[in-house]
């Protein structure tokens, strides 16, 4: 009886290792939308109409980080915003 237990648990090991080892695994961000909200701490705006402004964010969570954006609008310290990540690129949208 002991040697039918052990051989049946040795089969069941190997017949595990023995299947179909599947595809390999893979991530990626493409498609990847991040919103988060913050508040403006540091501004510098462009001497020109199109081109880069940095702007420095607290997050509702703490960080803080620097976004480069190609805007239009002008924001000032103290303005809360929505950023948006999507594929690479932010979006800075101030909050009402």
């Amino acid at each position: 009886m002991r040697k039918i237990l052990g051989i049946s648990l040795a089969l069941a090991a190997m017949s595990g290792c023995a299947g179909d080892p599947g595809l390999p695994f893979t991530s990626s961000t493409q498609g990847t939308t991040v919103v988060r909200n913050a508040m403006v701490i540091g501004v510098e705006m462009p001497a020109s109409a199109d081109a880069i402004a940095r702007l420095q964010l607290r997050y509702d969570n703490g960080s803080v980080a620097t976004e480069e954006v190609m805007t239009t609008e002008v924001f000032k310290v103290g303005d809360k915003v929505r950023v948006t990540h999507s594929r690479g690129t932010a979006r800075i949208e101030r909050l009402e």
